[in-house]
């Protein structure tokens, strides 16, 4: 083989190995940009809010509008808050075990929370127990 051959051959080489990072590159982006619009349309879906019961009522008749008082179920022992129904959406506050909060809503598998310092977001349901 001669040498233009094989520097033809190389840089064919090297420029479809470019190409393949940058075209993996590329679907990272876009699927981080997609999981990022997805979050936000989450976020601004209206949430399933119930009516708490009639036990409730009587026992709380100052904090309307909640489903229920929990604590949270993590080895861990915290889990986070999130600012949208997202694993991938940001954390704003954590509840630590032992500590109650009230739990304001569902979307899809995800509880509208408002945490025991008062910040309102997102906890995924299986970190949720029903305080007896």
């Amino acid at each position: 083989m001669t040498k233009g051959i094989k520097n033809t051959i190389i840089t064919t080489l090297i420029t479809s190995l470019i190409l393949g990072i940058v075209g993996l590159v590329m679907h990272i982006l876009q699927t981080r940009v997609d999981d990022k619009l997805l979050a936000k349309k989450q976020q601004t879906e209206t949430v399933k809010e119930t009516e708490p019961t009639d036990k409730e009522n009587q026992n709380n008749e100052s904090d309307q509008g909640y489903m229920f008082i929990a604590n949270i179920n993590d080895p861990d022992g915290y889990t986070n808050v999130r600012s949208a129904p997202t694993k991938q959406s940001d954390v704003v506050d954590k509840i630590l075990e032992g500590e109650d909060f009230k739990v304001l809503g569902l979307l899809n598998s995800w509880y509208k929370v408002e945490s025991p310092t008062g910040k309102i977001g997102f906890v995924y349901f299986n970190r949720v127990k029903k305080k007896d």
